[in-house]
Formats: structure tokens, sequence, C-alpha cells
């Protein structure tokens, strides 16, 4: 018999001289968790285990008139292993550019058995992968002047069994248009010396992602080579004395805010972005640094408390270009902004005593809980402000302590019904649901641990979940389908 079926074992031969009816006692050799199935009749049954190796199951038997006891007879079953094919996963179609190195990815593909696997690629004809046994082939994408989709094919084999073939597409853009950006503050042009222009993209999934294109200045603009698509800009100050805070298009402070732009293939497109000025200048001897990092591993994802003393960090790659902002708690004013540099650290300057918060502006993430941070005439320098960023759930981070809202959401993307599972809530505990311009849909109370939300009239996009529990709050995007 094959490892799953169902055996039958039959005891119908059994038999009393005396002609008296017989009562059965089925039993199986321990150690393999088999369930016998009508063990007191004349037949039983059982599934047959899962097996290394073909393997021999006993099965016994005895039987009785009511006084007296058969010898106990041996049922031999010979289970074999059997082979199960082995499943092919070419990975997620993706999109990138013209001239690029990219790689493929097929580590999903596995086998029920456990078999190691020999790996076989097939490229689009004119397409050379550096290894076509590998698991994760690099190939460089060929030079187009339109949009072109390429088919790469995966099957996997365990040296007796070949799956069946996973197919995943990439869609090679070309650069093709030209953008040019220029920015001001207070109607004058902003020197190239005091401007970082940084561009975002939104791809295929529509996540906005950073973008680094060839590009050079001319009479006070910058030109960039693009290709077709929506486009963001942000613009940060560089210097202490540059005169502004950090602007997306739409010449706004907040990217949920900021004005995206089509750029057609072919064309040329120009933006100016109007940057906002510095509420005022700084005088004070204060100051604030901390890193900034990515995290790209972990599902779950910590700040680290302000302190002299603790200075760990989670994440693994220094988050370089990451505007973060600074506020006066007193109104709320912008006091300035900054750009994380190549080890993910960043600096305010110049700070007059008194309190302020941290925000951190990423286009596509959640911002963080405004970050309370006190410049005193006794802490002057408050360092190692630190933030991680979760590339897995696209927020930042929230904070350490005894408190922390555990939440857990899904599913999510959703289409109809989203479930919010929250630990250590307390009774006035409320969710709010926002727009991605920030505006208010809907507040619900957390009456249980587990809350229910019915999201089906909503429209099809992205959406800010903010829970307020234990005087903590926590965002979450949600994707609507």
């Amino acid at each position: 018999m094959n490892e799953g079926d169902t055996v039958r074992v039959p005891g119908t031969s059994s038999y009393d001289p005396d002609g008296d009816s017989l009562s059965f006692h089925w039993t199986v050799q321990p150690g393999w968790g088999i369930v016998l199935v009508d063990s007191t009749q004349p037949e039983v049954k059982f599934k047959a285990p899962m097996v290394d190796n073909d393997t021999i199951v006993k099965i016994v038997l005895r039987v009785d008139d009511g006084i007296l006891f058969s010898i106990p007879d041996t049922a031999t079953v010979i289970v074999k292993n059997v082979n199960t094919v082995p499943v092919a996963d070419a990975g997620i179609s993706f999109s990138t550019l013209s001239g690029k190195m990219k790689e493929l990815d097929g580590s999903g593909s596995g086998d029920p058995d456990g078999d190691s696997l020999r790996y076989t690629w097939t490229a689009p004809s004119g397409i050379q992968l550096s290894d076509v046994h590998a698991v994760s082939p690099a190939f460089h994408a060929p030079q187009v002047t339109s949009k072109q989709i390429l088919t790469f094919k995966l099957v996997v084999s365990d040296g007796y069994l070949t799956s069946d073939t996973s197919r995943v597409e990439v869609t090679v853009l070309p650069i093709e248009a030209t953008l040019r950006v220029a920015a001001t503050v207070n109607n004058t042009t902003i020197p190239y010396r005091m401007r970082h222009i940084t561009l975002y993209r939104q791809s295929q999934g529509s996540r906005w992602e950073m973008v680094t294109v060839l590009s050079y200045d001319d009479a006070g603009e910058t030109y960039y080579a693009v290709w077709e698509g929506e486009w963001l800009i942000t613009v940060d100050p560089v210097g202490d004395s540059a005169g502004f805070v950090t602007t997306f298009s739409g010449d706004v402070t907040q990217w949920s805010s900021a004005k995206s732009f089509h750029v057609t293939g072919g064309a040329e497109k120009q933006v100016t972005v109007r940057c906002v000025p510095v509420a005022e200048s700084l005088t004070g001897d204060g100051r604030i640094d901390g890193t900034i990092m990515r995290d790209t591993v972990s599902a779950e994802v910590v700040r680290n408390s302000v302190s002299h003393a603790e200075e760990s960090q989670k994440g693994d790659i220094p988050a370089k270009d990451v505007s973060i902002f600074l506020y006066r708690s007193s109104d709320d004013a912008v006091i300035g902004s900054t750009l994380t540099d190549a080890k993910g650290k960043y600096l305010f300057n110049n700070l007059p005593s008194g309190g302020y918060y941290l925000i951190i502006q990423l286009p596509g993430y959640d911002p963080n809980t405004p970050w309370e941070v006190e410049v005193t005439d006794d802490t002057t320098h408050v360092a190692n402000v630190n933030f991680v960023i979760n590339e897995a759930d696209q927020h930042v981070t929230g904070v350490i302590s005894k408190n922390k809202i555990n939440l857990m959401l899904y599913p999510n993307p959703v289409q109809d019904k989203l479930y919010i599972q929250i630990e250590n809530r307390d009774a006035g505990a409320v969710i709010q649901l926002y727009n991605l311009t920030g505006y208010l849909i809907l507040t619900q109370k957390l009456e249980n641990s587990l809350t229910l939300m019915d999201i089906s009239r909503l429209q099809k996009g992205f959406y800010l979940l903010r829970i307020i529990s234990q005087n903590r709050v926590v965002t979450r995007r949600i994707v609507k389908q």
C-alpha cells in the first residue's frame, strides 16, 4: 500500500471449532500514530502513515469465544514511500529599467518530501542568465525604446520527478522623457548647493519608490532623464542657512498632501516646487541627533527610547536621504527639517531650550507618532533619538514602552471585512480611519480585543488606520481592494 492510502485488513477467516460466536480484538505496533477504525469488527481499517522509506507495519488480531482467547495472529502491511512532484515558483512579477542588472527569485519553490531540488531557468531570446541552474540568477535588462515584457520560465526537479512550469513577467521600462525641476523660496530660485531633490516613482503595486536617474543642472533648473509614469518630488534643505524646510511637490510639508504628476513618454515635463520658508532663525545651543535605519526583515519594529545610555539600533540598512521634520510643541510650528546622510544619521543644531517633536515624512509610509524631545539648559544635547522604518508594512516605528500596543490586522489587503486584534487595550480605546489626504472617514470604539470593521462601502485604495489606546497612538496603512 502507498503512504496515505486507506488499508483494510480482514479477519473474516477466523473461526471457533465449537461453532461459538467470536469477539475481535485488533491492535497495532506503537510508534506510528496509527488509529484503527472498527478495531472490534471482523475487518479493521486504518490510514497508512507517511514514511521516508518503504516500511513494514504489523497489525495483530486476537479472538475469543467469551471464555478462551486465541493465539495472536499478525498481518504484515508494507507501506511504500511515494515520491511527490515538486513545485516551482518563479517569484512575483516586477519592473526594471533598460540596462539594469536584476535577479530572478525561485526561492519559493519546494518539495513536499523535503528533497533537494535542481533549478532550471529558461530566458527569452537574447537574454543571458548568469547561471540557469541558480536559485536566483541575474540578468541584464535589454535597452528598449518602449515598454517590453519578458517572460522567464522555471522548472525544478528532485532527480526523479519534474515540476510544472512556473512563469514570471519582468516589465522593462525605457528612459524616454525629460523632467525639469525648479525650486524656489519666497519667489527666489534656490541655489543648487542649498537644495537636494529626491524623485519618487509609483510602482506597479502603487508603492512609492525612491529613484536615482541621470541628471544635470542648467540655468537654475535640474534636468532628469526619466520614463513614463506617476512621479513625486521632495526638495530638502542643505546647510543651516537654506531658509526653507523640506517641501513636497504641491508645495506642502506632508507627503500625504503632496501632488503627484504624470510624465508622458517622449515629452518634457516642467515642475516648480515653491518651498515653505522656515518659521524663524534658530540661535540656541541645543542639538538633537539620531539615526534612522531600514528594517527589511522583521515584521515587528520598535523605536529606541531617547536616552544618553541607550544607543542600540534595530534595522539592517542605514536609511539614506530620508526627510525628518522638527516641530515646536508650543505652537506646532515647523522649526526645521533635514536629510539623513549615507549612514542614516541626522542632526538639528542651534536649538533654544524648549519642547519639540520629530516626524519622519517618507512617501508611501505611514508617519510615526510624534516623538517628543525636551531641550533644557541642563540637557542641551539630546542624543540617539533613533528610528526604524519597516519596509514590510510601510510604517515608521512605535515607541518602546511597557504599555506597547500589540496590534494585528487581517486580512490586509482587505475587500470587505477587516479584523483588528489588539492586546492590552484600555476601556476608552478607539479606532480612527483616514484617507491619505488626512480626512477622517469613521471612528469606532474598541469594545473587545477582536473587533470587526466593515469597509465594504469604501472605494479601492490606501487608508490610514489609527488606534488610540493607553495614551499611545499606532498608525497602520491598509489597502482596500
